[in-house]
């Protein structure tokens, strides 16, 4: 007998997530693990407009952390607003975001990978001391 595991990938399992997260933010407005679930969701069913609203947010809430920051420059990045996205990508990293291995192959940066500044703070992330 077959099981039918939902994937994330799967409409249902999305619709799913979408209901539950949605119900814990306005639950509790603050509940920062349910807006980053939430943010990412609304990234992946290219709700960008929303998902950039919820990254705001989160830096609003926790301006310290270097992963929001560096959200806030991928969801910039999808809604084709360079500076803003690289502006956040800088804070990223001036609060820690060490990790370019994955900064170098996100696709939400596609839009702006060719621009020099990409070139630039790579280079900058790449002679950091780990």
């Amino acid at each position: 007998m077959m099981l039918n595991m939902k994937k994330k990938d799967d409409t249902g399992f999305q619709d799913f997530e979408l209901r539950l997260y949605e119900s814990a933010v306005r639950g509790n407005p603050n509940n920062i693990p349910a807006l980053s679930a939430l943010g990412s969701l609304y990234t992946r069913m290219s709700q960008l407009e929303k998902a950039l609203e919820i990254d705001k947010r989160l830096v609003t809430l926790i301006p310290e952390d270097s992963v929001c920051h560096y959200n806030l420059a991928c969801s910039f990045a999808l809604m084709n607003q360079p500076d803003k996205a690289f502006n956040e990508l800088e804070m990223a990293i001036l609060l820690g975001y060490n990790n370019l291995e994955h900064m170098l192959k996100d696709p939400d940066f596609n839009s702006i990978r060719n621009d020099l500044r990409f070139q630039e703070i790579a280079k900058k992330l790449s002679s950091k001391p780990s």
